[in-house]
């Protein structure tokens, strides 16, 4: 009851507001009327005159101050709604139905680089890569031309806006259209910057596919890949082949020289491993001191030629360590091909497991070779 009656009040104060604002405003006209009236007519002709003007008069006034009014109430929305662009942490732009930029919100203008109000009036293909540019279909110039023509919106399209300084920015964009009186009067466009998103994304697939250690691929991802070797291998009929790798008395090595120092020897090893493999070639680390490559499209006999050339360019380099000091170190390799010693990746593994289990017992620094040995 309260409420409903704090609501009438105000609602009659601001009649009474109105009607003051109405008066003010016929006020100076009616005055000068009536001066005017003064000198030039009588006293019953004046009143016959402001018993006509008066009335029109009110409506002069009225029509003042309900323009006034609206004029102050599209004001105050175009600040609020100024503020709650500018608060978007997102990008969102206006387009009129031509296609020109009406409005652009200041994340936008910072994420393309633009300083403030430089994008306004632009067309839209302003913003759209030369690149992309040529197929019209799939840019944001086909997107807005068919939503402006036809009223199709677009919602989280991964696509490339172009910057001031010209670099492509992935965006994840949406498009709506902006309809008045049953004809497209524009559209709106929406959209967040996918870089930082990308760079989360490659850092977690990295993290979990990578060894933190070396660099290499870690036990998980070394295996899915020579997984999907294995079946590229059985379906086009080609070679593969797999080593195991350990790196001899490492447990020597870390307590001679520190886990710090263990690390450069790994990281000696990976590095020598990559440098002296193909592109193709996947290195992995499988654990501790061993590692696992798979050598797509490869016979077991170059395989073995690789592996002698990589367990002698090992013992023969000096890894530099911390304080001056360095040290040499050996591998042992354990080799197996596809299908001969195994047609799964299980199997493969377990047969180069098998092998370089000979190679050690051997007495370390030697390549074999399932079912055949090779010093």
């Amino acid at each position: 009851m309260k409420r409903q009656t704090l609501r009438i009040e105000a609602t009659d104060m601001d009649r009474r507001h109105t009607l003051i604002d109405v008066a003010c405003a016929c006020l100076p006209w009616l005055g000068i009327l009536v001066l005017t009236g003064a000198l030039f007519l009588t006293l019953p002709q004046l009143g016959l005159v402001l018993l006509f003007c008066v009335p029109v008069l009110w409506l002069y006034g009225r029509e003042r101050v309900c323009r006034r009014a609206f004029i102050n109430q599209r004001n105050d929305c175009e600040k609020r709604l100024g503020c709650i662009l500018g608060a978007l942490a997102e990008g969102v732009m206006v387009l009129d139905g031509q296609g020109y930029l009406d409005a652009v919100n200041p994340f936008a203008e910072n994420l393309l680089e633009y300083e403030t109000g430089e994008l306004t009036r632009q067309l839209v293909e302003v913003i759209v890569p030369t690149t992309f540019a040529r197929t019209h279909e799939a840019s944001l110039t086909g997107m807005v031309q068919r939503c402006l023509m036809q009223g199709v919106g677009v919602q989280a399209q991964e696509l490339p806006l172009l910057s001031r300084s010209g670099l492509e920015i992935p965006v994840l964009l949406s498009l709506a259209p902006i309809e008045e009186k049953g004809a497209m009067a524009g559209a709106v466009i929406t959209f967040q910057g996918l870089s930082e998103k990308k760079e989360l994304e490659n850092k977690l697939k990295m993290m979990a596919t990578r060894d933190a250690v070396t660099g290499v691929r870690n036990r998980w991802e070394t295996e899915r890949q020579l997984s999907i070797e294995v079946a590229r291998a059985r379906r086009h009929k080609r070679a593969l082949s797999v080593f195991m790798v350990n790196i001899d008395h490492f447990k020597r090595i870390n307590d001679t020289y520190g886990p710090h120092n263990g690390n450069t020897v790994l990281r000696a090893a990976c590095d020598t491993m990559t440098g002296m493999m193909r592109a193709s070639d996947i290195v992995g680390r499988f654990g501790g001191e061993a590692f696992m490559a798979v050598l797509p499209e490869t016979e077991l006999e170059n395989a073995l030629i690789l592996a002698h050339r990589l367990r002698e360019a090992i013992a023969a380099d000096a890894v530099p360590l911390d304080h001056g000091r360095s040290a040499f170190f050996t591998i042992s390799i354990g080799a197996a091909a596809f299908p001969a010693s195994g047609q799964s990746a299980d199997a493969l593994i377990q047969a180069a497991d098998l092998a370089l289990y000979k190679a050690k017992s051997m007495g370390f620094d030697c390549v074999v070779a399932d079912r055949q040995s090779v010093s």
